[in-house]
């Protein structure tokens, strides 16, 4: 074997090469001589820089230090990959741990997470090389133990590696959620994959130290960018280290890396900055020395003219030796080299790096000339099938090579281009550029001139195969699975099937890239209609994939294709491209985009179906961003120009809500379900603009919503079901707008689910069945596995806004529901945290944050156990005054401290609360919240009616019964038991002695059959309470005593110690909870 310098940067490397080498075999002896080991020049404090950084992670695991960051920086081919590559090699040889490494491309900045997705691959080989070495430790299933079910869901689809590491099926759940990924906002998605991303590494993170390392980062995407940001900031996230090399004189003030930075220096994290520059003089001395084997005394001349001709750059010092060498200035003369320096400076040595690369190329034979020059045109990397697709540029005289000679010529070009250091394997098929300057200097090869004739041939061929194979997958589709008698074949084609179809998604992206680069040359009005197509096919690939910032860049590139007078001669390619760029930009946020694209369909659209599209979007906008009244306002236009437009008075809700009962007499679910499709396109996009409306009437405009449901409802009967049916259904059930049929409606909604495989909408409608509407006839504890996966499908979906209702009701139900206090506090604060890593803010984080508070009161961790006032809810004041305007807000505020005013006997505060609160059976219809406050209503009011004499409180209280005994007459079984104590109150209040203590005493002898422990603890101390006054004090006590067990029961204990109070005649409860 022979052995040939393959890299310089800051070392010196030599690798063997085989020995059917194209290299002139005449200098092999003098090859010999070279020295072959690897060393590093001139970076001893740059690598202790690095290695101090490594060992302050490790001791991370033990402080709550900030996460560590290890920036290194330099002009091209200073030796920064090489640098850290080797480097951490040598520094974590004596530590265990896993290192990754990725790289980000300059090509590839459209292809969505392409470096992330080499990042994670490399780090799961690393993973997976850990476990061959200590199978004991079984880090594998350890990681996926730590997974939740929606990371195993989005990981295995975005990161193949990461799924067949981790044995996780992705037989139908990628498909699955890249058809929700148009459900959710581009945000809500986006921050799903990184917070999967993110709950990988911490896993990883368990088992040992990591260490990530993204090269090149001058050219990273926004969406790689987010995800380092995430990590960095993570303060759960020990033992982590992300080292990034970047060009800094490419990397200018506006640049995104530059607001990164920012961010970390404000969050105070530890960045480790190191620059590497060029070499200095005593360093090329000493490579001269060591290459060739001389003392630096005989090395000294050669060495001073190669760093003066080089200044020091390492790659050229390296490259520039290389080229003495075979130009023969370098010469072996009985195993010592000899030169000649008058020589060298007169031959005219190239004065660049790209001059010395240049002419190695240029040596090479030709059709590796042209390999390099067609792979450059590619990118940084590039795959066996793009190395086939480059031979077959280079057959000549239009003949076909025979498979035998492409498989020559395929193994001579690359022998030939891995020799002289341009190329090397990546050990999957692919193959890569050495480094960005030997890519540069490929790409040169080819005058800029030329380059675009250059990238539309490639695009056209790619675009050719890519059909051709397009073709031959659909064809094989068709017959797959006809021969397969088992299920293991069904799995093996099932995974071909997904591997093929990734593979034709990242050629898609490869293909428009190269024809966009060259679509200035394209004259042929088909063609460029065609490539429209393409960047539309690539932007809904991108999207799918959640990587929306791609989706953009293909949308406009789109965009500059078409015509000057495109609405006159491309109007249904136009109308195409910007609806789908409105959505794209409504959906991350870039509302600037979106309105520019709405305003352009809504001024060139021929008609309101060619503008609705754009309306539906500006709608859905408006009501993510909280503007309910122009969303309300835009969509009552949209049904003005849709001819449906709509009036809801008093009379018109009544006489909807008339018609609607009418109608129904008749229909069943299997009626229902029987009806045709809507296809009458005016009124099903009319349908779709009242079902957006749902979500903004409710709680703020309760006619309209009524209205809206009942009128959806009757169109779905009178002319077809259709998606917007599903809300509908489920919203008379939510209002009981059909008596005793709620259940009915639910089920419907379901099988409405299923027929139009709505699977984006299962969140909501958990939601909304089981959160409003299924506790009428279940008990609320049977309410909490439903809502429970409507969190989890939302967060696995990207339905972020819809997981987080789910997760709001869960707690405030797990709550209601008697579920032991310390139990319900954890669920609360891990859905806080929840809600804290995806950044919510509204009213759903601050109902979980009130619950909680409620929570803390009862267990005696707040000052006073009746104000709603602690670790959760610091200001009651503050909180007040958030809730003014805000309904839902005043509700859920409102019902907690009527709760604990009345349970610790704070009742003229409880008759504050009521007298300000509003309607919440109104507001909140079908919530649990308005069963509950009601029934705290009820005992409140008969309380001040009883200690203040006040009638108007006598009528609140008889008003709150008529409410309350018409759920219960309507079989409402979590009312039944708050019935028989509000029967046994009011007696009490009226002096029906006899009567009062025999209803007591049914419903503690009953007491079992209480679904919930604080209310059967509510009952023995309203009973304990009644026989105290009426001086039976014996029966007080045991029913105080049973109170007292029940509280303790459900965790509750200052409530406990309050009940003791009670029972030992003491007035100060502070002191008695003090104690």
């Amino acid at each position: 074997p022979t052995s040939i310098l393959t890299t310089g940067a800051a070392y010196v490397e030599l690798i063997m090469v085989s020995s059917n080498s194209t290299i002139d075999r005449r200098d092999s002896a003098s090859l010999d001589h070279w020295n072959r080991n690897t060393h590093m020049y001139g970076r001893d404090f740059e690598l202790s820089s690095l290695s101090a950084a490594f060992s302050r992670t490790i001791a991370r695991y033990a402080t709550d230090a900030k996460s560590e960051v290890v920036l290194v920086s330099g002009m091209s081919g200073t030796g920064k990959t090489f640098f850290v590559k080797n480097g951490m090699a040598e520094i974590m040889s004596s530590s265990s741990g896993f290192y990754a490494s990725g790289k980000c491309a300059q090509l590839e900045q459209n292809h969505p997470y392409s470096c992330v997705v080499d990042l994670f691959t490399s780090l799961c080989n690393r993973v997976s090389e850990e476990e061959k070495e200590m199978p004991s430790c079984k880090i594998r299933s350890g990681i996926r133990q730590s997974l939740q079910a929606d990371d195993c869901f989005i990981l295995s689809g975005l990161i193949p590696k990461i799924g067949e590491m981790l044995d996780l099926s992705t037989t139908s759940t990628t498909d699955s959620q890249n058809n929700e990924n148009l459900h959710s906002s581009g945000k809500e998605q986006h921050a799903c994959v990184l917070r999967s991303l993110r709950r990988f590494v911490r896993a990883v993170a368990s088992w040992g130290t990591v260490v990530l390392f993204l090269d090149d980062l001058q050219w990273i995407d926004e969406a790689s960018l987010d995800l380092i940001q995430l990590l960095v900031l993570d303060d759960h996230l020990k033992g982590f280290l992300l080292i990034g090399t970047y060009r800094d004189n490419e990397v200018g003030p506006g640049h995104i890396l530059v607001e990164c930075f920012k961010k970390f220096e404000a969050e105070a994290v530890n960045m480790t900055q190191i620059y590497l520059g060029h070499l200095q003089k005593t360093h090329v001395i000493d490579i001269v020395a060591d290459m060739l084997r001389i003392s630096h005394k005989k090395a000294e001349p050669l060495a001073k003219f190669v760093h003066k001709h080089t200044d020091g750059h390492a790659l050229f010092v390296c490259r520039l030796l290389e080229y003495l060498r075979e130009k023969k200035f370098l010469k072996l003369n009985h195993s010592q080299w000899e030169w000649d320096l008058g020589r060298i400076e007169a031959a005219g040595v190239p004065n660049t790096l790209d001059g010395v690369l240049a002419d190695e190329m240029i040596r090479m034979p030709e059709t590796a000339q042209d390999f390099l020059k067609t792979a450059a045109a590619i990118g940084l990397f590039f795959d066996d099938f793009t190395i086939d697709l480059i031979l077959s540029s280079l057959e000549q005289d239009s003949r076909a090579w025979s498979e035998s000679k492409r498989e020559n010529a395929l193994q001579e070009t690359l022998q030939c281009s891995m020799e002289r250091g341009f190329i090397q394997s990546t050990g999957d098929g692919s193959h890569q550029f050495n480094h960005d300057r030997m890519w540069q200097a490929s790409y040169n090869l080819t005058p800029e001139k030329e380059r675009e004739v250059l990238h539309l041939q490639i695009g056209r061929r790619l675009l050719r195969t890519l059909r051709q194979r397009g073709e031959t997958y659909q064809s094989k589709n068709k017959n797959g699975g006809k021969n397969s008698d088992s299920s293991g074949k069904r799995s093996a084609m099932r995974r071909k099937r997904k591997s093929d179809a990734e593979f034709r998604t990242r050629q898609l992206f490869v293909t428009v890239d190269q024809l966009n680069r060259g679509r200035e040359l394209i004259v042929d009005p088909n063609e460029r209609e065609d490539l429209i197509s393409l960047n539309i096919d690539a932007a809904n690939a991108a999207i799918r994939s959640s990587a929306f910032h791609p989706a953009i860049r293909y949308l406009k590139s789109g965009i500059t294709i078409l015509p000057e007078n495109n609405w006159m001669t491309q109007y249904k390619l136009s109308l195409k491209l910007f609806c789908t760029l409105a959505n794209v930009a409504s959906s991350i946020g870039n509302y600037d985009i979106m309105n520019e694209c709405v305003d352009q369909v809504l001024q060139n659209g021929e008609n309101i179906i060619d503008k609705f599209e754009a309306y539906h979007t500006l709608i859905k906008s408006l009501t993510f961003r909280k503007h309910p009244d122009e969303a309300i306002g835009t969509a009552l236009s949209v049904l003005d120009q849709l001819g449906y437009s709509l009036k809801w008075s008093k009379a018109d809700v009544r006489l909807v809500t008339f018609q609607i009962r009418r109608l129904m007499k008749n229909q069943t679910k299997e009626s229902i379900m029987a009806l045709p499709d809507m296809t009458d396109e005016w009124r099903l996009k009319a349908m779709c603009v009242m079902a957006e409306m749902l979500g903004t009437t409710y709680g703020s405009r309760p006619d309209l919503f009524t209205l809206l449901c009942c009128k959806i409802s009757r169109w779905s009967i009178k002319y077809g079901v259709s998606k917007s049916s599903i809300q509908a259904f489920t919203g008379m059930a939510q209002l009981n707008i059909i008596p005793n049929r709620d259940d009915e409606m639910c089920q419907t909604s379901l099988a409405l689910l299923e027929r139009f495989d709505a699977k984006g909408l299962e969140p909501l409608l958990l939601m909304l069945i089981y959160g409003y509407i299924q506790h009428r006839t279940t008990l609320i504890h049977d309410c909490l596995e439903p809502l429970s996966k409507g969190f989890t499908l939302g967060t696995q979906i990207g339905m972020i806004e819809h997981a987080g209702y789910n997760c709001s009701l869960l707690c405030s139900y797990a709550f209601f529901s008697g579920e032991r206090l310390d139990r319900v506090e954890s669920k609360m604060y891990k859905f806080l945290l929840w809600m804290d890593e995806y950044k919510f803010s509204g009213n759903t984080r601050k109902s979980n944050l009130i619950f909680s508070q409620a929570v803390q009161c009862l267990q005696g961790k707040a000052r006073t156990p009746f104000t709603l006032e602690g670790t959760f809810v610091i200001d009651l004041n503050e909180m007040i005054d958030k809730a003014k305007g805000n309904n839902l807000l005043k509700c859920t505020l409102d019902t907690c401290r009527l709760e604990l005013y009345y349970l610790f006997h704070q009742y003229k505060e409880a008759g504050t609360v009521l007298e300000n609160a509003l309607d919440i059976i109104k507001l909140r219809p079908g919530h649990f919240s308005a069963i509950r406050f009601t029934f705290y209503e009820c005992l409140a009011s008969i309380q001040l009616a009883k200690t203040s004499k006040n009638k108007a409180w006598a009528t609140r209280a008889s008003n709150a019964k008529s409410k309350f005994f018409k759920w219960a007459k309507l079989g409402n079984v979590n009312c039944d038991h708050m019935v028989s104590l509000i029967e046994a109150e009011t007696a009490a209040m009226e002096g029906a002695i006899d009567k009062a203590a025999t209803m007591y005493n049914d419903i503690t002898i009953d007491s079992k059959d209480i679904p919930y422990l604080q209310d059967r603890a509510l009952a023995y101390e309203r009973a304990g309470l009644f026989f105290k006054e009426i001086k039976s004090d014996v029966i007080a006590k045991q029913h105080f005593n049973k109170a007292q067990q029940y509280y303790a029961d459900w965790g509750a204990k200052a409530k406990k110690i309050h009940a003791l109070q009670q029972a030992c005649y003491n007035a100060d409860i502070t002191q008695a909870i003090a104690v």
